[in-house]
């Protein structure tokens, strides 16, 4: 199974307090990341969860994750409004001081102080006894962005098979043509050998054949073609295996497959092979784009 890092998660439930009852909406969503990480945004009344949500949300292995709780109506969790009496005194002896010292007239009426920030709010603590509610609807939620991410993850695979398909196509395609070639240039510098062992002056026929022999071994493209079948195979093996987390190691696969393609390419820069190798590029390109959204 296949498991995309990018989904969304949503559920709207009912905080309540002795006097009030107030739909909250809480969201869980999931972007690319190499590793886990999780952002919280939680009203005053909840930030004790922060750490708890984020234990909870590390089972999803990768990803960037955030999750929210956004309160319909965050008056209606309010208690009442108080004055800040302290606050109040302290601007009144301010006024007196500014009068006497600057012998201004004028007496305080209950409108100047209106104007005033002396009055203050805070959110019933009564809502932090929703917190065991939060927590059950955030395993929801995960277990709700885990069948996204499987949803997703089908597609996925169904686009890197497909990609794959294309790629061991190509290759088929063009191994015949690439052993022909291979073989071709081989009996090249065998002839070059036989006519440097009888032609070649004494004193330069060891450094020539060393620089011929050389040329013959980086000619030789049979390793190359084994280990990208191979890791062809690997490929695909590790798409269809059971485990949870393998984008890592189908980009560490890939970056393989472009490995030796790279070597093919420059050993064998013929006419006929560079547009089904060109061909292969493209689709492994496009398939690393769509592995590194994978768990």
């Amino acid at each position: 199974m296949i498991y995309s890092m990018t989904g969304f998660a949503t559920k709207t439930i009912s905080l309540h307090t002795p006097t009030t009852s107030v739909p909250a909406t809480l969201t869980l969503k999931s972007l690319n990341s190499r590793f886990i990480e999780v952002t919280c945004k939680l009203p005053y009344a909840f930030g004790h969860l922060e750490t708890d949500i984020i234990k909870k949300c590390k089972v999803l292995s990768r990803g960037s994750l955030f999750f929210t709780v956004n309160l319909t109506s965050s008056a209606a969790l309010k208690t009442a409004v108080l004055p800040s009496l302290p606050l109040a005194e302290g601007y009144l002896a301010a006024i007196n001081t500014i009068q006497k010292k600057l012998n201004i007239p004028g007496t305080i009426e209950i409108a100047d102080f209106l104007a005033l920030p002396l009055f203050e709010t805070a959110e019933d603590p009564s809502i932090a006894e929703n917190a065991n509610q939060i927590l059950t609807t955030v395993d929801e939620l995960i277990e709700l962005l885990k069948t996204a991410r499987a949803l997703e993850g089908t597609a996925l695979q169904a686009d890197l098979e497909q990609r794959m398909a294309i790629v061991h196509n190509n290759m088929q395609e063009i191994e015949p043509r690439i052993l022909q070639i291979n073989e071709q240039r081989k009996e090249h510098f065998v002839k070059e050998i036989s006519a440097a062992i009888t032609t070649a002056p004494a004193d330069l026929k060891d450094l020539h054949l060393q620089a011929l022999y050389k040329n013959l071994e980086n000619i030789d493209v049979h390793e190359e073609i084994v280990r990208f079948k191979n890791h062809l195979t690997n490929f695909s093996k590790t798409l269809h295996d059971t485990t949870e987390q393998k984008g890592k190691k189908l980009d560490f696969i890939l970056q393989e497959l472009f490995r030796e393609i790279n070597t093919l390419n420059a050993k064998l820069p013929d006419v006929l092979t560079s547009n089904p190798i060109m061909s292969i590029k493209v689709e492994l390109e496009k398939a690393r784009e769509q592995v590194q959204n994978i768990v």
